[in-house]
């Protein structure tokens, strides 16, 4: 699993992660976010990586501590 804190996210789920361990940004989806998942910016969170139709995103995010 990856780490990283949530710099955006909207009320429709999409998003941003500022990943801890290299520069840039991961992509959020609404499908991105496990099960009864919510997270909102500053939060940190753990996820995969994954290839999606607009190229790397995040999956399985959730929130870190839960």
């Amino acid at each position: 699993m990856e780490t990283g804190t949530v710099t955006t996210i909207s009320a429709a789920g999409f998003g941003f992660i500022a990943a801890d361990r290299h520069s840039g940004e991961i992509w959020i989806r609404p499908r991105s976010l496990e099960a009864q998942s919510q997270v909102h910016e500053g939060q940190r969170v753990e996820y995969t990586i994954a290839i999606g139709e607009l190229g790397i995103e995040a999956a399985n995010v959730r929130p870190v501590g839960r």
